[in-house]
C-alpha cells in the first residue's frame, strides 16, 4: 500500500512539472511544495530591520525570531512526503534482508 502512495505521489509531483497553462501548473506546484511562513517572515523581518525607521527595528527582530520557531512547525510538502516514505521503504526492505 506504501509502495502505491509513493508511485502515485512521484506521478503527481511528475506532472506539476510538465504542465504547460501557467495557473495550473500553479495551483499543482503550490500543492506538490506549499509556500513556507517562516521564509517570509524572515524577510519581512530583515526588511523592518533594514528600514530607516528605529521603531521598525523591534517587530523586525520579533518577526526573525518568529521565522526561526515557525521553521520547526511547518507542514511538510509533497515532495517532502515522497522522499520520506521512499526512505522508510528502503530501510524496511533492508530489515527484511536481515531476517
Amino acid at each position: 500500500m506504501v509502495g502505491a502512495y509513493v508511485m502515485a505521489s512521484r506521478d503527481k509531483v511528475e506532472a506539476a512539472s510538465v504542465v504547460a497553462d501557467k495557473a495550473t501548473s500553479k495551483s499543482i506546484r503550490l500543492a506538490v511544495k506549499p509556500p513556507k511562513i517562516a521564509s517570509s517572515l524572515k524577510k519581512a523581518g530583515i526588511l523592518f530591520l533594514l528600514a530607516p525607521d528605529p521603531i521598525t527595528a523591534v517587530p523586525g527582530l520579533v518577526m526573525v525570531g518568529a521565522s526561526y520557531a515557525a521553521k520547526r512547525r511547518e507542514a511538510a510538502g509533497l515532495e517532502e512526503l515522497v522522499k520520506e516514505t521512499a526512505d522508510v521503504m528502503r530501510a524496511m526492505r533492508d530489515m527484511q534482508s536481515l531476517f
